[in-house]
């Protein structure tokens, strides 16, 4: 039975041992991990952040850059309004002037045609006026003239 004993005693020895030797597996292990976690954290702290660095420098360079240029087609529609807001004012101004020198013009077409029907109605009226004046001269110097030779002739009777 020495033998067996012997193995017994073996096993006992490797069973007491073999929580010594997993324990050790396991702090290799646990080890490796918190390595590796270093090393992801450092890999993360540097290049992942130099990377997002990156990532958000180009990020920001195309945002910045597809706003400045719907800024820059922004400004260009509202200049291209602009300019054809101002091209159709001149035109109505343009318009308006025409049409308003125009019905000014013709305004004083019409007030000189009025006034010369007035003035040459005026003439007519002084023009009858003074013909009557001159007959109501005539007819008083010819009726004194009538009667002077009247006179000279009663005083021929005489």
């Amino acid at each position: 039975m020495g033998h067996i004993e012997s193995l017994d005693a073996e096993v006992q020895e490797i069973l007491a041992n073999i929580g010594l030797q997993y324990y050790n597996v396991y702090l290799d292990g646990y080890f490796q991990i918190q390595t590796l976690q270093q090393e992801g954290l450092d890999y993360a702290a540097n290049d992942l952040t130099a990377f997002t660095g990156e990532a958000g420098d180009a990020a920001v360079a195309q945002m910045t850059g597809d706003l400045n240029a719907a800024r820059d087609e922004a400004v260009a529609d509202l200049e291209e309004a602009i300019q054809e807001a101002q091209e159709e004012l001149a035109v109505a101004i343009e318009t308006n002037e025409a049409s308003t020198i125009q019905n000014l013009m013709n305004q004083v077409d019409w007030h000189i045609e009025e006034l010369q029907v007035e003035v040459q109605d005026l003439l007519a009226d002084l023009v009858e006026e003074q013909q009557n004046i001159i007959i109501a001269a005539a007819q008083v110097l010819e009726d004194d003239a009538k009667a002077a030779m009247d006179d000279v002739v009663s005083g021929m009777n005489d």
